[in-house]
């Protein structure tokens, strides 16, 4: 039974770091973070041939991003492993001196590595309720860039018009056993028994003070932040949470 690749992606504060850490904890898979082919993410270490070596004592010769996951790519599969890919989504829809205030507004990533390799790549992607988004970016300075959800939309329309595959935040968090089975589908690999994390990624963790969630060590709900009326009012009248809602199913605010 061979194995496939997975390339994940989400929008910054969907839980997306708390799915990596448990896929990254299974020896068979290596797994990278927060890598796009286009734009580097700033958060150390941001390529994939130092979080090779940091995570899984691994030289690779290349440094150039297509390069070093064609290195990779044969050294997992030549181990009979699966390469798990993080996109940073983040920066290719959200203007930013990390893309030079110019993304590409769309799936970058995706584009590069299946037109690329003939390696077989499945894509998932975790989404979530755009309110609890928008309510963690605000505490997070690093990430509130989308006062208004406008690139969140974009995000959304380009996953939905490429009929990717979504598994929702809060399902991860209440069947969490249950959303790792769909994903090790994909990777044609057993699941495991047992949840266990992983220190190795990077994201959120790095910067504990923005994530309500880094400190744990099981997966779990994480309440909806407090909110004034002001907030709703500006979230309703303002930004695109309700187009976003509805486009992914969500109870609009």
């Amino acid at each position: 039974m061979s194995s496939h690749n997975l390339i994940i992606v989400g929008y910054a504060r969907s839980g997306i770091t708390v799915l990596n850490r448990c896929l990254s904890s299974d020896k068979r898979l290596i797994c990278l973070s927060e890598i796009n082919t286009k734009y580097i993410c700033p958060t150390l270490p941001n390529s994939p041939h130092q979080q090779a070596k940091d995570w899984y004592n691994l030289e690779i010769k290349n440094t150039e991003t297509i390069n070093e996951i064609s290195e990779l790519l044969k050294y997992s599969g030549d181990r009979i492993k699966s390469l798990i890919i993080r996109d940073w989504s983040f920066g290719s829809f959200v203007p930013s001196r990390y893309n030079n205030f110019n993304p590409s507004n769309t799936l970058n990533t995706i584009d590069d590595l299946t037109n690329k390799f003939s390696e077989t790549f499945n894509i998932v992607c975790i989404v979530r309720n755009p309110i609890d988004v928008w309510l963690s970016m605000r505490y997070s300075e690093r990430t509130f860039y989308d006062k208004h959800l406008d690139y969140l939309l974009k995000f959304t329309e380009d996953i939905l018009k490429r009929k990717i595959k979504i598994v929702k935040y809060e399902d991860f968090c209440k069947k969490p056993q249950k959303v790792l089975r769909e994903i090790y589908s994909l990777i044609n690999i057993e699941q495991p028994q047992s949840i266990k994390f992983s220190d190795n990624v990077t994201g959120d963790i790095n910067f504990p003070l923005s994530s309500r969630g880094s400190s744990y060590d099981n997966v779990r709900y994480l309440e909806r932040r407090d909110y004034t009326k002001e907030d709703r009012l500006f979230l309703k009248k303002e930004t695109k949470v309700d187009q976003i809602c509805n486009l992914l199913d969500y109870e609009k605010i």
